[in-house]
Parts: C-alpha cells; sequence; structure tokens
C-alpha cells in the first residue's frame, strides 16, 4: 500500500533508491570547449587529452549545459571550479559507455589564475544572437539548420518514427539544399521527387525507398508518434504515459489541459508547462495538423495494462530480425510484465536473439554471462 501511494514516474520508482557501485574514472587535461546546437540549446562538448577505457579511446566528454560548464548550480550560484582549457579532470564512463565528467581540479589552488568562462554570443551555426536562459545557452533563431537538424535526426530515428533511409548526411542534404525547412516538410517530400532524383548517390531505388518509409509513418505506435514531435521533456517513455489521456490521437493533444496533463504518472509541473508551450506555438500546431492529415498518430491502439505477470521484473534485449517488429515485441513484454532494453548491460536477464543478430549484443551476452533465448523461448516462459 506503501508504495502503491508513492507511486512511481517514467523512469523510476518513488519507494526506492538505487546503490551505485563507484565509477572508474581516469584524469586528463581539457584542451578546448566546442559549442554544438541541439534541439533546445547550444550545448557544450569538451575535448580532452585521450585517456584509455577498456580499450576504448575517449577524447570527449559531456558537459550538459552552460551552466555546467561555468561550475553554477539551477540558482546560479557556483557549487564547483568551472571548466576551461588547461584545468584538469576526472572522466568516469557512466553506465560503461557515456564519458562523463565527475571532478574539475586545477594545478595549485588558485582558480582565479583561470579567465572566465568564454561562450558563444551568438550561434555556431546560424549566427544569430545568443541568450542564457536558466542553466541553459540558447539560440534565439527558431529557426535555426542546427536545431532543425537535431529535430529531424529525432523525428526520424528507431524511437519515434522509425524512418531509414534517412541518416545523418541525407538530413544534411535535405537541410541545406531546403527541401525541408521545418518539419513539417517531411511529409511533403513526394512532391520534390523528380528534384531529389536528381541529387547524387539517389536514385530511384532509394528515393523511392525513403518515400515509403515516410508513408509507412502513418503505421507508427502513438507513443513512438508523441516522442517524434519532439516535445522537450518528452521521449518514448512519456509518450507511454500520455497516450491513454489520448484515446483520438494527436487531435486530443492540441486540447489538452494542464488538469490532465499532471494526472499522468511521472508529470510534474515543468514537464506539463513545457507541453503546454509547445502546443500553443503555431508552427507546432502546423506540424501536428499535417501529421493528422497523413494519418500518423491514428494508430492509438496499444498495451496499456498488463495481462500477466509472467515476466515481471525480468529484463529483456532484442537483437536480430523476429517475426513481428520489434516495437510490437517490446510491447508483448510489457504486456507481461517485463521490461524492453536497447542494450545489453549487467542489469538484463535475457537477450532474445532473432536471425542475423548483432555481434556487439551478443559478445556483451557472452562477456555479463547473459541468458541469450529464441522467440519460441520467451513464449514458452507464458
Amino acid at each position: 500500500q506503501r508504495k502503491l501511494a508513492l507511486g512511481v514516474t517514467a523512469k523510476y520508482p518513488l519507494y526506492a533508491l538505487a546503490f551505485k557501485f563507484p565509477n572508474k574514472g581516469q584524469v586528463t587535461t581539457v584542451r578546448e570547449i566546442l559549442w554544438q546546437a541541439g534541439m533546445y540549446s547550444i550545448t557544450p562538448v569538451v575535448v580532452t587529452d585521450p585517456i584509455e577505457f577498456d580499450g576504448v579511446t575517449v577524447q570527449k566528454a559531456t558537459a550538459h549545459n552552460l551552466a555546467f560548464v561555468q561550475g553554477l548550480n539551477a540558482d546560479g550560484r557556483p557549487v564547483k571550479p568551472p571548466i576551461m582549457p588547461g584545468c584538469q579532470i576526472k572522466i568516469e564512463r557512466s553506465g560503461e559507455v557515456i564519458p562523463k565528467i565527475a571532478e574539475v581540479f586545477y594545478e595549485g589552488t588558485d582558480i582565479e589564475a583561470y579567465s572566465s568562462v568564454d561562450f558563444p554570443h551568438r550561434c555556431p551555426v546560424c549566427g544569430a544572437d545568443t541568450i542564457q536562459k536558466g542553466v541553459d545557452l540558447i539560440c534565439t533563431n527558431n529557426h535555426c539548420t542546427g536545431k532543425l537538424k537535431a529535430k529531424l535526426r529525432t523525428m526520424v530515428s528507431r524511437g519515434a518514427l522509425n524512418i531509414s533511409g534517412i541518416g545523418d548526411k541525407c538530413i544534411d542534404m535535405l537541410i541545406e539544399k531546403q527541401y525541408i525547412c521545418t518539419l513539417t516538410e517531411l511529409f511533403s517530400l513526394r512532391e520534390r521527387r523528380e528534384d531529389l532524383l536528381k541529387e547524387d548517390g539517389y536514385g530511384i531505388k532509394k528515393v523511392d525507398g525513403i518515400l515509403r518509409e515516410i508513408e509507412n509513418a502513418k503505421n507508427t505506435p502513438f507513443p513512438n508518434v508523441i516522442a517524434a514531435l519532439c516535445i522537450k521533456g518528452v521521449g518514448v517513455e512519456t509518450g507511454r504515459v500520455l497516450a491513454p489521456f489520448m484515446p483520438h490521437g494527436l487531435i486530443d493533444l492540441l486540447n489538452i489541459d494542464y488538469s490532465c496533463l499532471v494526472k499522468a504518472d511521472g508529470v510534474g509541473n515543468v514537464l506539463a508547462d513545457s507541453i503546454l508551450a509547445f502546443i500553443s506555438d503555431m508552427d507546432n500546431i502546423n506540424l501536428i495538423s499535417t501529421m493528422i492529415h497523413c494519418q500518423i498518430g491514428s494508430n492509438v491502439s496499444m498495451p496499456d495494462h498488463v495481462t500477466s505477470d509472467a515476466l515481471r521484473e525480468k529484463t529483456f534485449c532484442i537483437t536480430g530480425t523476429l517475426s513481428s517488429d520489434r516495437n510490437s515485441m517490446e510491447d508483448f513484454i510489457r504486456q507481461h510484465g517485463g521490461k524492453p532494453t536497447g542494450s545489453v548491460s549487467k542489469k538484463t536477464d535475457f537477450v532474445i536473439a532473432g536471425s542475423n543478430p548483432g555481434k556487439s549484443k551478443m559478445n556483451k551476452a557472452e562477456e555479463y554471462g547473459i541468458t541469450v533465448i529464441t522467440e519460441d523461448d520467451l513464449y514458452s516462459m507464458l
């Protein structure tokens, strides 16, 4: 009863604490800080002298946002030394994958000898003015191509509309040659078919394949469609939480209100405000309207309840080709109380291997002693 009263967020239970063993870390020297445009802000990337982690060379680490580099908290108060070229930092591999900065060091004790953090006052992509908003550095240009590339990359990704054939190089071409100036124009690319065929490396088979994938986006599960909108703070997991509140699809998103949003598990004031701000923007309204017209987001049927607990507290990673698509198999696992994951870790209980399984995932399974099963083995567990 106490667990039920405390509840869960979209990512973790509120009635439990996780203990993590300390990550292995190494100290290296910062050489420069690069700035790149993301979906919502301009983010710093810290470039360091190369170091080795389990045979992997690491030379860059995430710095999250401007305030992190400045050593400030969300209230603007100093909480640690700033990160600047010349200082030393301790890097850890979060989850044995993502390099992150754990500590900042200076030679001696004279921190003031280092100048204040220098950040770009103009966007490194479009040249528009930047402003500091909270912990973030923001490009003031709503139509910045850097933002558009990041959003389009998210929209076509596996966790969103899963449109294969549109990779980073294709995205660069589509935006630089102005085939796509807003996300909405992705869904009218068929009208530019003849122009696309004139581009180097874009023959009939490739172009028609991309257009067919865009057309097939209408079959995308609804939580993934919500994630594809690129609302700040809303991924596919939050999409699953929100989907039951939109029984008629994306049209319900345009009419949703604050009181409805905060009823969803894991949706608090900040996330609710983010969603409401998104649907009040005319460009976003046009995007949603276009997707509705293309029947994207009309597939609202989803496993919003658990039919059994046969797979309860078991984590599964899928690799290779199965009899059904990956999204359907992950939904099947959830329906029976299990948890699907996209990567193999020590916390994974089973790897489900189909035909042509990924070498990396299979090697990880062997390394961690994880049981590899077939699709039939999964069904026999029910």
